[in-house]
């Protein structure tokens, strides 16, 4: 997700970056998808789109193991993640987008890991690894 926020980022227009603080005022966005899909826009290699286009539809059904039985809590965390990297990328700090987005996939990856495992004893979920940070 690093590489794919590093090379999107730059090419963000300010009205992308207010219809995005927009669309988070809205009750029923989901921050980190509407982020995800505005990357995507950008991303023109193939390969790294189709890597995403998979990260999505991991996102997708990771609201349904991520999320229980803490989803206020976890929502709100990885919402402010995501305002804190719309932020970082506001004043040009590509890096730490690019770091802010990554920790959201780490968080929501370590969520779902514990949840498979603790709920629904999916023990070798414990085997998945979780990206390293930069």
């Amino acid at each position: 997700m690093r590489p794919a926020a590093l090379v999107a980022a730059p090419q963000f227009t300010r009205e992308e970056l207010d219809e995005l603080a927009d669309r988070f005022t809205s009750s029923d966005s989901i921050y980190l998808a509407d982020i995800l899909e505005s990357i995507m826009k950008h991303i023109t290699l193939d390969p790294l789109y189709i890597i995403l286009s998979e990260i999505n539809h991991f996102l997708e059904w990771g609201h349904h193991f991520a999320y229980y039985p803490s989803k206020e809590h976890t929502l709100l965390h990885l919402n402010k993640q995501v305002i804190l990297a719309l932020q970082q990328l506001r004043e040009g700090n590509v890096t730490s987008f690019a770091d802010d987005i990554a920790d959201c996939y780490r968080y929501n990856l370590v969520r779902m890991k514990k949840h498979m495992v603790e709920k629904y004893k999916f023990y070798n979920a414990a085997n998945i690894r979780v990206p390293e940070k930069y």
